[in-house]
């Protein structure tokens, strides 16, 4: 399943790559919402928990919780992908269309992102936390927490053991 995970994810990129050169209506996710200011504090667990499991649903709101510049997914540098367009509508329908496919792929591997367990934090200091979850397998989720003026934004995703 952690291959089939793997490559299904790749596939969500390539995916959103393809769809995301300005699909109208895509403006969600910019990153600058007034409720990603105002949120309630949330410990770096929580908050990956969260984070990933909006993702999961495919959840548009969750692109304001993802560092888009810096993002990484497996071993693909999603970021400089995002970072490759210039202008607003395309970079609001790359989001759009990664977090739709990321959704449809993820599940599609037979994923459930409610199976996941024994959430915790690996790693942590003032600039960056790693939380990791557990899958049915045994396997693991990582995601990694970038952390600018006391703003958490999910900058990775990783699986493997």
């Amino acid at each position: 399943m952690q291959q089939k995970l793997l490559c299904a994810l790749l596939f969500t990129i390539s995916a959103a790559l393809l769809q995301g050169c300005h699909l109208p209506g895509a403006t969600t996710g910019t990153g600058s919402s007034p409720s990603v200011q105002s949120r309630p504090v949330m410990t770096d667990t929580e908050f990956a928990k969260s984070a990933f499991m909006a993702l999961a649903k495919g959840e548009q709101s969750v692109g304001d919780e993802i560092d888009w510049e810096n993002f990484q997914v497996a071993t693909e540098n999603v970021g400089s992908k995002y970072t490759a367009f210039s202008d607003e509508p395309n970079r609001a329908a790359f989001r759009k269309a990664f977090i739709t496919s990321f959704s449809s792929s993820f599940h599609g591997s037979g994923a459930d992102e409610t199976t996941l367990k024994n959430w915790k934090l690996d790693s942590g200091n003032a600039t960056q936390s790693v939380v990791s979850a557990e899958t049915m397998k045994q396997s693991h989720v990582r995601i990694t927490l970038s952390k600018k003026d006391g703003v958490q934004k999910m900058s990775g995703i990783a699986i493997g053991q």
